[in-house]
Parts: C-alpha cells; structure tokens; sequence
C-alpha cells in the first residue's frame, strides 16, 4: 500500500460508497413513509373515515390548553368522520414549549387530541 492504493480506496469509499448508502437510507425512510401513509388511509376507509397528513387549517381553531399561545403549533394524522351521529377528529398535535431564561432548553410536547361536536357548548376543561 505504498504506492497510494489505500487512500484511493479511502477516496472512493469518501466519494461514492457514503454517499450511495446515505442515499439508500433516504429512498427506505421515505418509502415506510408512503406505506405508513397508506396503511392509515386504508384504516380510515375501513371505518367510512377520512385522513390526510397535515392538518394546518386547523391550527388556531382552538384556545384552551394544550392550544393557545404557543411556538410552531403542528397538527398531523387527521382521521375525520362521524362517530355514533356526531361529527369527529383525531389527530396528533405538537408545539414547541418556548425558552423563559437563557439557559433552559426548548423542547417539544406532543398530544393526540380528539374532538366530538357535542349538542350544546360546555366550558373550558382544565
């Protein structure tokens, strides 16, 4: 390996094979994400369901905790339908809690949320 063999083979595995790999791992995830999509449409049908994926229209339809005043609100898996009569939405909703102080970490915190229209309107549960 004196005469450079080894660091072309370095060169190579640096230019082709890392980024071939990376590549690989891009086209699985993002295939999971399709069957995960389709499994959840599926699902949804079965039970004369609809769902998408995203559900940005329905941020800021609600102000109560968890909603309200919060950093990048997400909603995501929106299942919608009707349960016993009543209109329904199941979905996963997602913000980012914002920093008070230098120091403290932001995270993230996560719900899944169901709504059922109910015949009259009640107060705020806490």
């Amino acid at each position: 390996m004196a005469d450079g063999s080894g660091s072309m083979i370095a060169t190579v595995a640096l230019w082709v094979v890392i980024p071939a790999v990376i590549v690989g791992l891009i086209v699985l995830i993002v295939r999971a994400e399709k069957k995960r999509q389709a499994r959840r449409r599926q699902w949804a049908a079965d039970r004369g369901w609809n769902y998408r994926p995203s559900g940005k229209d329905l941020v800021g339809r609600w102000w109560s905790p968890p909603f309200g005043q919060v950093r990048n609100p997400r909603i995501n898996a929106v299942f919608t339908g009707s349960y016993r009569g009543r209109a329904a939405v199941a979905m996963g909703y997602r913000y980012d809690r914002p920093k008070r102080y230098r120091n403290q970490r932001r995270f993230s915190r996560s719900f899944q949320v169901v709504v059922l229209q109910l015949p009259a309107p009640l107060p705020t549960l806490q």
